[in-house]
């Protein structure tokens, strides 16, 4: 008599309730590893798109949320538009603290308001200086140290300020690349030593007493051409560096951590 036989059970295999246990195993562990890991968002979508197809889970039935990392990352996920909002912010809040440690500069540019306007002085402001800037046109005729008689009255004007604000005084005097080599100067560093000469003569030549200016102050030094403000490729960048600077250093603004 043949034995009969057993009717098969009604569902899925045996063998799938073992996979299922262990793909929900190793889904469990890749939720840990990702709640203690730092999120590469490329790399994880990579990842989690080859498990889908491993274990053939259907992907529009099957979402995933990032968890959020630090907030640096975020914001590098952010792009990089905000960083130059807060440099921007943190350059004005510079420049407004300036302009209230320097009121000796504020004080400069309203003096010499008129002779900004028509170029015959610069003026730059530094954490730790003031410069005021003589271009050599108008106060020095080519390949000469001799002021121009027209710019001696600004110059005393200048006099008349600097002996009222106390600190360092530095004449710098600055050529172009152009060499020179006269009987009076045998190269640009004569001449630009020469330029810084001639002004210290006049800051230290007080027409009254509020004018005077201790000599311990001031310093006259010749760079020729080694400290150009601009590359010297045309008619015009030379132009630029030939130039005296007048470098006013207030004790006040010295003090001042850069």
């Amino acid at each position: 008599m043949a034995k009969r036989k057993k009717p098969q059970p009604v569902g899925a295999p045996a063998w799938m309730a073992t996979f299922a246990d262990m793909a929900t195993l190793l889904m469990s562990f890749f939720v840990l590893l990702l709640a203690f890991s730092e999120m590469d968002v490329v790399k994880y979508k990579a990842v989690s798109g080859s498990m889908k197809k491993a274990l053939g889970v259907k992907t529009d039935s099957f979402e995933v949320t990032l968890p959020e990392g630090p907030p640096s990352e975020q914001a590098d996920l952010r792009g990089v538009e905000e960083p130059k909002e807060q440099k921007e912010v943190g350059t004005v809040e510079v420049e407004h603290d300036l302009e209230k440690l320097s009121p000796e500069a504020l004080l400069i540019r309203q003096r010499f308001a008129e002779e900004l306007e028509d170029k015959r002085l610069e003026i730059e402001v530094l954490p730790d200086r003031i410069i005021i800037r003589l271009p050599e046109q108008g106060v020095f005729p080519s390949g000469s140290a001799a002021l121009d008689d027209s710019f001696l009255p600004i110059l005393g004007k200048i006099r008349g300020e600097l002996a009222e604000i106390p600190g360092s005084i530095v004449v710098a005097g600055h050529t172009d690349d152009v060499p020179i080599a006269t009987a009076r100067f045998r190269s640009n560093w004569d001449l630009s030593a020469a330029r810084a000469s001639s002004v210290v003569h006049v800051l230290l030549s007080p027409e009254a007493d509020d004018e005077y200016i201790d000599p311990r102050r001031v310093v006259a030094q010749g760079y020729a051409d080694t400290r150009p403000l601009v590359p010297n490729e045309d008619a015009e960048s030379r132009a630029r560096n030939r130039r005296v600077d007048i470098i006013l250093a207030p004790p006040r603004l010295r003090a001042q951590p850069e």
